[in-house]
């Protein structure tokens, strides 16, 4: 058993589908028509149950939100449909455990609406993301045009790397394309990543001087990003340092190829790129603030280009 999702609505899922069937029967289909998604216990579905559950705290298993979050709004507005509300943690209070599918020994990962960042309406506990394109109520979408995925060059990017593999697929993948590679690769703010996010993780305990200068350093190690990666168009990273690893619950270094990103406001996408002993491994597509469609359109030429791999179970 995995048990990877916290509730379903089998009835709601498949009238969406069959209305989304239509519409693309009709030559009206919208850019996600049909697609189908699961959302994170902790993002909002206008009807459904999102409890806000973490590992110790059960939140409230009867709420039940009367709108989307903007993200689901957005996604369900493109013709998405959901599929259910999929539990948030490796062991979840409300729900219990989660397993890899691969591997019921080890960890599991997700493919599923979870942005870490999604903004703040809608999401429960509030987060603090910002998303290009205004909606009216949540101050971390500012009036930031939505850019064009099709009017995107491929061939004009500019990209940089940090790591190695995973990433050499995606990078052949957009080279190929006529896409320009940096040679050496960016400096690795891993580590300063980690200490900032550690920091204002524990904001509560902190002294109001101590809270000061978490923002002064989060502005700065955001300023020197920025210049890090001038001229560049998106840098292509690892997710992981290792495959799935045996099950528990996750710690903060499991997350050192993804903090970086929270505090320099970047979008983005990750696509998978082959396996590594028999389990699935990625990459990160990063792109400059605001720049969403630059980091999808570098992601379907990667996905184009790699070859899809079926990954045997190992367990």
């Amino acid at each position: 058993m995995i048990g990877a999702v916290a509730a379903v609505n089998p009835e709601r899922s498949l009238a969406e589908a069959k209305a989304a069937d239509r519409r693309l029967r009709a030559g009206a289909g919208r850019a996600l028509e049909g697609v189908p998604f699961t959302v994170k216990d902790w993002i909002d579905v206008a009807g459904w149950p999102v409890s806000g559950a973490t590992g110790t705290d059960r939140g409230c298993p009867d709420r039940r939100p009367a709108r989307d979050a903007t993200a689901v709004a957005r996604m369900r507005a493109a013709g998405a449909v959901v599929l259910g509300i999929s539990r948030a943690m490796a062991d979840s209070a409300a729900h219990g455990p989660t397993r890899n599918p691969r591997d019921p020994s080890r960890a599991p990962g997700r493919f599923l609406l979870g942005c870490r960042r999604p903004g703040r309406l809608g999401c429960v506990p509030a987060g603090a993301g910002q998303i290009a394109g205004p909606d009216g109520m949540d101050g971390g979408m500012p009036p930031v045009p939505l850019g064009d995925l099709d009017a995107v060059d491929v061939a004009a990017l500019r990209v940089g790397f940090l790591g190695a593999e995973p990433t050499g697929p995606a990078l052949a993948a957009l080279a190929e394309a006529g896409a320009v590679v940096r040679a050496d690769p960016l400096p690795d703010v891993r580590a300063e990543a980690l200490e900032l996010t550690r920091r204002y993780w524990s904001r509560a305990q902190l002294s109001g001087a101590e809270n000061v200068r978490v923002l002064w350093d989060w502005d700065r190690f955001r300023r020197r990003w920025l210049a890090a990666t001038a001229g560049l168009d998106i840098v292509i990273t690892p997710v992981a340092t290792e495959p799935a690893p045996a099950w528990r619950e996750s710690v903060d270094t499991d997350y050192r190829w993804t903090l970086p990103w929270s505090p320099t406001g970047a979008p983005v996408v990750v696509v998978p790129v082959g396996t590594d002993r028999g389990l699935p491994v990625a990459v990160q597509v990063v792109a400059q603030l605001w720049a969403d469609h630059v980091a999808l359109a570098a992601a379907r030429c990667i996905e184009a280009a790699v070859p899809p791999v079926v990954a045997e179970p190992t367990g």
